[in-house]
């Protein structure tokens, strides 16, 4: 056999080597597709939680602004206040007078003049309708009976 003719039987030669078939080829893009999905899923989810994450510590930096100021503007006495911080987070602030359990062991008065406890209850809220979203922060704060604030 000459060269001439091998090489043309090999150009003419089914060749066992051949692309992907086009079953082969859906379903790789389906796997790739299902893939692709669960990452942006994932990838949505993190963000999702980074941003509630970021809110609430925002409400939590206002909560402790509120908190730090309670009883310095004015004397602090059993009540409820509303109000905002920005556009974004409102509050609502409650203050009772607290007691301690009946239970709980006697302070020893020896020569202390005994206080007067507030408990402070800030909630924060933000967001509107279904996506609205609270923090409750709670405190103690006590005061001399007529100690003066302010």
């Amino acid at each position: 056999m000459s060269a001439h003719a091998s090489f043309r039987q090999a150009i003419t030669a089914p060749s066992r080597a051949r692309g992907f078939s086009l079953i082969e080829l859906l379903a790789a893009f389906v796997v790739f597709a299902i893939g692709f999905g669960v990452m942006m899923e994932l990838t949505s989810s993190s963000l999702r939680n980074a941003r509630n994450g970021a809110e609430l510590t925002e409400a939590a930096l206002w909560a402790q602004s509120k908190l730090d100021v309670a009883g310095l503007d004015k004397a602090l006495a059993p009540g409820s206040e509303v109000g905002e911080f920005d556009r974004k987070y409102r509050w609502e602030m409650n203050i009772t007078e607290w007691e301690p359990p009946a239970d709980a062991a006697p302070i020893p008065v020896g020569g202390v003049a005994p206080l007067d406890i507030f408990k402070i209850e800030l909630i924060v809220r933000w967001g509107q309708g279904e996506r609205e979203r609270r923090a409750r922060f709670v405190t103690l704060r006590a005061l001399q009976p007529g100690q003066e604030q302010g």
